[in-house]
């Protein structure tokens, strides 16, 4: 039971990324309206993304990207529930969940996803993003580590 009770509380991990995105991007839609640097090294701004990452496929109809972003989330969320039942610790991966379903929202509601962090070493800048795509990144690299930690132990 306690065991059970664990796993139905690990589901819960989703909504870390999920309402940490939402929040930021809706204070950003109602705050941020011309670019704003707090300090060296980042720009807060306000842009809309309609592809996947650093703006790629943004030529694709977004119906079609939504498909295949729910479908990537559905055997996700597939794959996770068979690893839970073995017992294996799937954290990476519902932070990737969190992070993905959060910019799905954005293309329902805009057609694009909203990214405003800009970071930049002088004339380098790294493309913008948001808060779900750090849980996304932060997820696929737990996914590697644990990964790697299994091939190795």
């Amino acid at each position: 039971m306690k065991n059970q009770r664990f796993t139905y509380l690990m589901w819960l991990i989703p909504l870390i990324p999920l309402i940490a995105d939402r929040i930021t991007k809706m204070l950003v839609l109602a705050y941020l309206v011309i670019p704003k640097a707090p300090c060296y090294g980042l720009n807060l701004l306000r842009t809309w993304n309609s592809g996947i990452s650093w703006s790629m496929l943004r030529t694709i109809e977004p119906w079609r990207l939504i498909t295949l972003q729910s479908l990537l989330i559905i055997a996700l969320v597939v794959y996770v529930a068979l690893q839970m039942r073995k017992g294996s610790m799937v954290v990476g991966e519902l932070l990737l969940i969190g992070g993905a379903f959060s910019n799905i929202v954005d293309r329902l509601m805009y057609g694009a996803v909203l990214d405003f962090i800009e970071l930049y070493i002088g004339p380098y800048h790294w493309p913008v993003f948001n808060i779900a795509d750090i849980f996304i990144v932060g997820g696929v690299g737990i996914m590697l580590i644990k990964n790697w930690r299994e091939r190795h132990d």
